[in-house]
C-alpha cells in the first residue's frame, strides 16, 4: 500500500519499547514512515534502531502519586508510572502528533491516554498489547491474577469480581482521560475496554499461550512475539566460560532485581550439576555484589538473551512477558517467580499451557525451588511441550502479521 505516517506511543520501559520498536522497524521496511513519540531518555535507543524520534515535552512538574490506595497485584509504583505517563501525554502529545501529520497511532495498552489524542485528531489508533491482552470479560481472569481459566458459573462470577476490582482501581485514570475528552468535546469513556482501539488490539502473545476467550472479540488479534532485531551496541558475553553443563538462564528483568532472590535461586541450582548464568539487566546491582553466590554462577550485567536461551535447559525468571516468550520460542521450559503487575498472570499461563511452573514469591524457598527444578529437568514432557509451542510460533511471522493488520486499518482510512 502507499506509504503512511505512523506514530508509536508506549511506556518508556525496555519491555515496552523493544517490541514496539520491532514492529515499527517492520512497518518501515514495508515502506512507511514511523515516528516514536517518547521521553528524551529513550532518544538514543530509538535512534539506534533507525526509526524517527519525537520528544514529548513533558514539562518539569510531575503529577502527584496515583490517587488510589492499592491492595492488589498491580504495584502502586506501576500505577504511578502509568498515571504520570498519561498526565504527560495529555499535556504534550496532541501538538506533537498534530505537527508530525501522522495518519495513525500505535498505542501501548499500558498507555490509556493516547487513544483520546487520536480521537481528537480524528485519526485511527491501534492498541498494542505487549503483555496478555487487556480486555476485561467474565470469561477470563484479570490479567494480573494467578487464576486459571474455567467455564463454570462459579469461575465466571470469580472473574467478574476480579475484573470489577480492576475497573475500580483504574477509575482515576479514566477520570483523568475524561477531563481531557470533555475539554475537546468528546464523549466520555465509561469502561476501561472503551479506552482501547475499536479497530484492532494486537498482542504479541501467541494464541497458544493465552487463555481461551468465549467469544473472542473480533478485533483482538494474536500474532505471536515481536522479537527485536539487534540495535545499539552488541552485548559482550564470556562464551569461553561456559563449561558444557546443562545451562540455567536466570533473569529478574531490569527494574526489580534482588540480591536475596538471586541468592535463593543460585543456592537451589547448586544442588544440581548445572551451570547458572545470571543476567542482572541493569545497574542496580553489579557482578561484584554477587561474587559469593552458591555454585559460583556466571554473573553479567547483560546477556545476549536469545543466544543464551538457545543453549539453555531451563529459564528462571520473574515472569516478564518478553523473557517468557523468548524462552518458549527457544523451546526452553520456564520457572516463573512472579513479583508484581502482569507477572502472576504470565506465570498462570506458563503452568496452564504446560510450558513450566510458577512458584509464588510468598512461597519461595530454596527447597521448593529445588523441587521445581527437579520436576522440569526430570520430566521430558515440559521440553516436549515448549518444543511444540516453539514450532507453532516459528511457523508464523508475528511482526508481518501485525504489520498487515495495521495496513488493513490504514486502508480503510484516508491519508492525512
Amino acid at each position: 500500500m502507499a506509504s503512511r505516517r505512523i506514530g508509536i506511543f508506549c511506556l518508556p520501559g525496555r519491555g515496552h519499547l523493544y517490541p514496539a520498536i520491532a514492529l515499527g522497524k517492520r512497518l518501515k521496511e514495508r515502506g512507511h514512515h514511523v515516528i516514536v513519540f517518547n521521553r528524551n531518555i529513550t532518544r538514543g535507543l530509538v535512534k539506534n534502531s533507525g526509526l524517527a524520534f519525537c520528544s514529548i515535552q513533558y514539562g518539569t512538574v510531575a503529577p502527584g502519586p496515583y490517587p488510589e490506595s492499592l491492595a492488589s497485584g498491580i504495584g502502586p509504583n506501576t500505577l504511578n508510572v502509568i498515571y504520570e505517563h498519561s498526565c504527560f501525554v495529555l499535556r504534550g502529545a496532541y501538538e506533537a502528533a498534530l505537527n508530525a501529520k501522522v495518519d495513525c497511532l500505535l498505542v501501548d495498552q499500558g498507555d490509556v491516554a493516547t487513544g483520546s489524542i487520536a480521537d481528537t485528531l480524528r485519526i485511527p489508533f491501534i492498541s498494542l498489547a505487549m503483555f496478555p491482552p487487556v480486555y476485561l470479560g467474565d470469561d477470563t481472569p484479570p490479567f494480573i491474577s494467578r487464576w486459571k481459566p474455567g467455564v463454570s458459573p462459579c469461575m465466571r462470577r470469580r472473574n467478574k469480581r476480579g475484573n470489577d476490582i480492576m475497573r475500580r482501581l483504574l477509575l482515576p485514570l479514566l477520570h483523568l482521560v475524561n477531563e481531557w475528552r470533555q475539554s475537546r468535546g468528546l464523549r466520555p469513556i465509561l469502561d476501561i475496554n472503551e479506552a482501547f482501539s475499536k479497530h484492532a488490539i494486537i498482542t504479541q502473545v501467541p494464541d497458544i499461550f493465552d487463555f481461551p476467550r468465549t467469544p473472542k472479540p473480533a478485533h483482538l488479534f494474536y500474532t505471536g512475539p515481536f522479537p527485536p532485531d539487534r540495535f545499539g551496541p552488541a552485548v559482550g558475553f564470556p562464551w569461553d566460560k561456559l563449561n558444557g553443563k546443562p545451562l540455567v538462564y536466570v533473569t529478574l528483568g531490569t527494574v526489580r532485581n534482588s540480591a536475596e532472590l538471586f541468592s535463593i535461586i543460585a543456592s537451589a541450582c547448586s544442588r544440581f550439576e548445572l551451570q547458572v548464568v545470571i543476567s542482572l539487566g541493569g545497574m542496580q546491582l553489579t557482578p561484584d555484589d554477587l561474587h559469593n553466590l552458591p555454585g559460583s554462577p556466571l554473573v553479567v550485567h547483560f546477556a545476549p538473551q536469545s543466544e543464551v536461551m538457545k543453549r539453555a535447559a531451563l529459564t528462571i525468571c520473574h515472569g516478564g512477558i518478553n523473557t517468557v516468550l523468548g524462552s518458549i520460542s527457544s523451546g526452553v521450559p520456564v520457572i516463573v517467580i512472579p513479583i508484581t503487575d502482569d507477572q502472576p498472570g504470565v506465570g498462570a499461563r506458563v503452568e496452564w499451557t504446560g510450558a513450566g511452573l510458577m512458584l509464588p514469591l510468598r512461597r519461595l524457598s530454596c527447597a521448593r525451588l529445588e523441587q521445581c527444578i527437579a520436576a522440569l529437568l526430570g520430566n521430558p514432557e515440559y521440553r516436549s511441550r515448549t518444543g511444540t509451542m516453539s514450532a507453532a510460533i516459528h511457523r508464523r511471522d508475528g511482526l508481518n502479521e501485525a504489520a498487515e493488520i495495521v495496513e488493513r486499518v490504514l486502508s480503510t482510512s484516508p491519508a492525512g
